[in-house]
């Protein structure tokens, strides 16, 4: 009958509330907040370890964002129409809200092909984080820069926009229709100083005729796979599948492909190396790792960006320079 249904519902989900106090009584603090934002205890450990390395990180609030979705995060390709864009989202009924200039914040809900200006290469959806990782390459006017691990070409494009066509961006992915996509979106936007091809992180590539002549790349970057725990925000299901094997699996691949890529700089170059995770073991522990192998490189600087700072995903970067001889 319906009332014996629900008397079974409801002393299942009583049963439930009961584990769930259980768990809570005999976990720590750390544990306990994370079970109460959605997040497996699991991860309490690896929290701690943020804290230790990012004293700053503040850990409640970065797993109260976890429950809430980031906005849709845009860049524009040229900066100085800011202003023209808010006014034409506005006008198209949106609520735009200018973080700075060439950056535009969009509710998380609006549709990116409802809008004219991306359709019209205007703008590129871009997470925060994600384009403070671009910022990081800071690429000058005729530099050749190489974006190692390109996925769909956001970075490539941020990198693009601010070459302004004086100088050149390789883009390369071990998947065909990722670089399939950065050629559409690089002629939608007008670029036509990026280039393509396909790489599969085992060994350096042969360098282009004049990249190879100047003696290596101004800039690489190496947004390296990871396992994506910053974007848990747009991923939930994301945070259930991060385990410690798959860490480890990551993080012997970051370091491989750090090693290929590393002899294609050029001396007085820098080695850029990002991932969307906020693990200390994909970052720091990664770069501490590389650059014990490799004693010709040094850290410039490195930080977390985004969450739970900034309202977007969760993403670190590194800036390395080879030694002068």
């Amino acid at each position: 009958s319906d009332a014996e249904a629900l008397a079974n519902l409801y002393a299942s989900e009583t049963s439930r509330v009961l584990l769930l106090d259980a768990a809570l009584a005999g976990s720590s603090a750390a544990a306990a907040q994370c079970l109460l934002h959605g997040v497996p205890p699991s991860y309490a450990a690896m929290l701690g370890e943020r804290v230790k390395q990012t004293p700053e990180f503040d850990p409640i609030k970065f797993l109260s964002l976890q429950s809430k979705r980031p906005p849709l995060w845009l860049r524009l390709n040229q900066p100085e129409q800011s202003t023209d864009v808010v006014n034409a989202l506005s006008r198209e009924g949106y609520a735009p809200l200018l973080a700075h200039p060439g950056t535009i914040a969009l509710p998380s809900d609006v549709r990116l092909n409802n809008l004219a200006a991306y359709h019209e290469g205007v703008v590129e959806i871009q997470d925060l984080a994600s384009q403070a990782i671009g910022d990081a390459v800071a690429p000058e006017a005729h530099h050749l820069v190489w974006d190692a691990c390109a996925g769909g070409g956001g970075k490539t494009l941020q990198i693009a926009a601010k070459l302004r066509g004086r100088g050149a961006v390789y883009a390369s992915d071990i998947r065909g229709y990722k670089l399939d996509e950065i050629r559409r979106r690089a002629n939608r936007a007008g670029f036509h100083h990026v280039h393509t091809f396909g790489w599969d992180g085992t060994r350096a590539p042969s360098l282009p005729a004049m990249v190879k002549a100047q003696g290596g790349f101004d800039r690489v970057l190496v947004d390296a796979p990871c396992t994506g725990s910053g974007t848990w925000r747009r991923n939930p299901d994301a945070r259930f599948r991060a385990t410690p094997a798959a860490v480890t699996e990551f993080t012997q691949l970051q370091l491989r492909i750090l090693q290929a890529a590393e002899s294609t700089v050029r001396p007085g170059g820098l080695l850029i190396y990002g991932t969307c995770s906020w693990f200390v073991a994909e970052n720091e522990g990664l770069v501490a790792s590389f650059l014990a192998a490799y004693p010709r490189w040094q850290l410039q600087h490195q930080s977390v960006l985004g969450a739970p700072k900034h309202n977007s995903d969760t993403m670190y970067v590194a800036v390395l320079s080879c030694k002068s001889p």
